[in-house]
This record gives C-alpha cells, structure tokens and sequence, in this order.
C-alpha cells in the first residue's frame, strides 16, 4: 500500500528548523521574538500564536536540554522534532488539532481527507463542533469543493515515483472519495507541450481531478499550474519526495542514489530512461543540478509560492510527501 505523509511545514520548517540557530545561539528569548516575528507576519491569530508559543517554547526547552550547547544540525532536526511533535500531539485533543498528522503515514485512500475537513483561519486543522478530533491516521486537512477541479502535481527528478503514486491512486477502490472523475496524463506517453495539452484536457472538464504525471521542476510550471487553477477554478497540490536535501540543493545524495536505483531498474521505460539507456546517470545529475545552488530549501520555495497563490484561493496550503521508497 503506498503511503503519504501530511507534514506541517509552517511549523516544522519555518518555526523550527529555521529557528535552529537562533535558538541556540542567542538563547529562547530571542528564538521566541524570531518565531513570534514569522507568526506576525502570517497574519496568525491570537489564539493560535497563544497555543504555538505553548508548543515552542516547550520544543525549546527540550532540545536545549538535550543538545545542551552543541547546535542540532539543521539537516538532521527532523529526527528530534517529529517525535517530540508526534508525542506533543498525543497529550491532548487541542494538541493533535495544533500539529495534525506531523509523524504519522496517512494510506493513499485518506489522500483526500482534505476534502470533507474545516479549516481556521490560518489554514490550520480544525474539528468540527460538537465532535472529537479524530485519529492521526485520518485527520483532515484543507477544504476543496467537490465542484472544483483539483491538480495533482510533482515537483521532483526522475525515479520520484510519479507514476507509481498515480497508479496507485487510480486503482484505489473508489477513487479519492468523492464522485469527481479522476484523469491521469503521463509525461512521457504524451506528444507535444505537456503542459497545454494538461490546459486543455481542464478545460473540457474542469472539475474533475488532474493527476499531472511529470516533473514539475521550477517556478515557471508552476505559474503555468496557476494559470490553470485560475482559468478552471481549481486548487493544486503538489507532491513532493521527502528529503531533507542538502546545504546547496533541496535533493540530499541519499535521495539522488535512490532515485537513481530506481531507474536503473526500469525495463522499457516509455520515455526511454531505464537500464537501457546509455546517460541515465548523466540526465538524473542534470535534473539534481537544475536545483543545486538554492539557498533555502526547494520545499520552503515551493510553499512560500504557495502562500501567496492561498491569497488568490487558488492552491491549499498543505503540502504532501511521498517517503523514498514505496
């Protein structure tokens, strides 16, 4: 069963991870000023600034004591900070609400859970009144209207199983849950300009939810994506692999080398990338160097677009993981 990862990465990126060094440089009082700072200008509301603060000045408290003065590495906080989050979110019904499924694998058939959820005004989990939070496993996320169109899209290399996520998802007994008619376009099956013949088969049915099987490697798709939830009235949500990268490219190595095994393990592969081919080493560093050299992370880039397409009401403000291998 393939399994995806809603991850929280307003909190574990923006007011973790990247306050890393503040916190442990300066002391907690400055690292409170730094992640009060972001919360400002999110436009995050009292109340949710009163229960983050809660939450991050407990993490604080934490790491600091375990650390002690030895900073935690920015490329290796997530095997601190996902657990404390996943036992944070334990402790209480509010707390599971404040984290979501941050630690938690969610099956591909709660893929769409973000469907039936209510969201804050943050963009944030939120329970319906008058009914329990329910279980890690299938906590919603954002709202899309099932009488809108969705696009499913991969900012990624080759070997970052698109295809076999998309498989996955059309064999899925009863699709994603609702009763909009699922469309899948494989990049390397289709002639001509990908992303107009994605424009075009939206527009005959703009409802129904496009699963865009191609990478989708800089921001000029991604306005393309734009373009597209703005003319059909849809939302997006892109996938991306799970990697913590490195000081110079959102990819880490060991993503790379997996990324690579997979392809080597194709066996006629429709866009001819596969263990046949004579550079498929070459062309996977290629598409690895097409990020290198990006100062913040390609995931934090990606939402940080995202945040400013959320104003239009075009794209959700969640962004889901494929793990590394399936």
């Amino acid at each position: 069963m393939v399994k995806l990862k809603f991850l929280t990465y307003k909190i574990r990126t923006f007011l973790i991870r990247n306050g890393l060094s503040t916190l442990f440089k300066d002391g907690p009082s400055a690292y409170r000023t730094y992640y009060l700072r972001q919360m400002k200008i999110w436009g995050t509301s009292a109340s949710k600034q009163k229960e983050l603060t809660k939450m991050l000045d407990e993490w604080a408290v934490y790491i600091r004591r375990k650390y002690q003065n030895k900073q935690l590495p920015s490329s290796t906080y997530l095997s601190e900070a996902e657990p404390f989050l996943e036992q944070y979110a334990k402790r209480s019904p509010a707390n599971q609400a404040l984290i979501g499924a941050a630690g938690d694998l969610v099956q591909t058939e709660n893929f769409l859970a973000i469907l039936d959820a209510q969201r804050d005004e943050e963009g944030d989990l939120q329970p319906e009144r008058g009914t329990a939070p329910s279980s890690p496993t299938s906590t919603s996320l954002d709202v899309v209207s099932k009488t809108e169109g969705l696009i499913v899209f991969f900012p990624g290399i080759p070997g970052c199983a698109k295809s076999a996520l998309c498989e996955q998802i059309l064999n899925t007994p009863g699709g994603l849950g609702d009763n909009r008619p699922l469309h899948s376009l494989m990049g390397d099956r289709t002639k001509g300009r990908y992303w107009q013949k994605v424009a075009d088969e939206r527009k005959k049915k703009p409802f129904r939810i496009t699963l865009a099987d191609k990478n989708a490697p800089n921001e000029e798709v991604w306005r393309q994506i734009e373009d597209m939830c703005g003319m059909t009235k849809a939302a997006a949500v892109p996938v991306i692999p799970d990697s913590e990268g490195t000081d110079s490219n959102p990819f880490s190595l060991e993503a790379l080398a997996v990324f690579m095994f997979r392809v080597l393990q194709r066996v006629n592969h429709p866009g001819n990338l596969d263990k046949a081919s004579p550079n498929a080493g070459y062309i996977l560093l290629m598409f690895y160097n097409l990020y290198d050299g990006k100062v913040c992370t390609f995931n934090e880039k990606l939402f940080q677009l995202l945040l400013e397409y959320t104003k239009l009401s075009m794209f959700i403000n969640k962004l889901i993981s494929v793990p590394k291998r399936i």
